[in-house]
């Protein structure tokens, strides 16, 4: 594993981001940061103060430098989904198959600013991606709640133990969320969806 390992600068970054790792290979990361036009400022070193995250329950307090890694790490994470995106557009037409991107889990809607995925959804729009949002799904059926639960706190309850991967209601929730956005594709529509009253379904 080290040997695959030891130069993923993605995992150097998430390692520095959660504390497991004191150090950042200067040269590496400044060749990245420009490659991804982020300005890095490896002055933050200096820095000692700390902030909390907004999930201090899963996400220990960073110092600056740690979050500037951290959206650093975001950056890099998205200019690569971007190619991958090309890479599976490409390889569909190529195979006469078509392809549906699936946005869920992917920025936490329940913090003020960008959603941490937007330069994808960006693309997505702007590319002509056939794509489902499930995030934005969620936010939607959070604000119609009305509830005075904050937004990480209501997702709890489709969560396994309150974080992470679906419950079975998760799971219930995400597949009725979807299941029209798949319907609409298939053709033929599986029989109940082919019969006049299929929006009773």
């Amino acid at each position: 594993m080290l040997d695959n390992l030891k130069d993923d600068l993605a995992l150097h970054l998430d390692a520095y981001t959660m504390g497991y790792i004191r150090d950042l290979d200067r040269e590496k990361i400044t060749q990245l940061a420009a490659k991804l036009d982020f300005p890095f400022d490896w002055s933050l070193e200096s820095q000692t103060a700390t902030v909390a995250s907004s999930h201090p329950e899963r996400v220990p307090p960073r110092t600056a430098m740690q979050v500037q890694a951290a959206a650093l790490l975001n950056r890099y994470g998205q200019r690569a989904t971007l190619f991958i995106l090309d890479k599976a557009r490409e390889f569909a037409r190529q195979h006469n198959k078509k392809l549906l991107i699936v946005l869920n889990q992917t920025t936490d809607m329940g913090r003020s600013g960008p959603r941490d995925d937007q330069e994808i959804l960006d693309y997505l729009v702007k590319q002509k991606f056939d794509y489902f949002d499930m995030n934005a799904i969620s936010l939607r059926e959070y604000q119609n709640a009305k509830t005075a639960l904050s937004y990480g706190d209501y997702e709890k309850q489709y969560q396994v133990n309150g974080f992470g991967h679906y419950n079975p209601l998760g799971n219930h929730h995400f597949a009725y969320s979807i299941k029209d956005t798949i319907v609409k594709w298939l053709d033929p529509k599986p029989i109940p969806y082919q019969q006049p009253d299929a929006q009773a379904v």
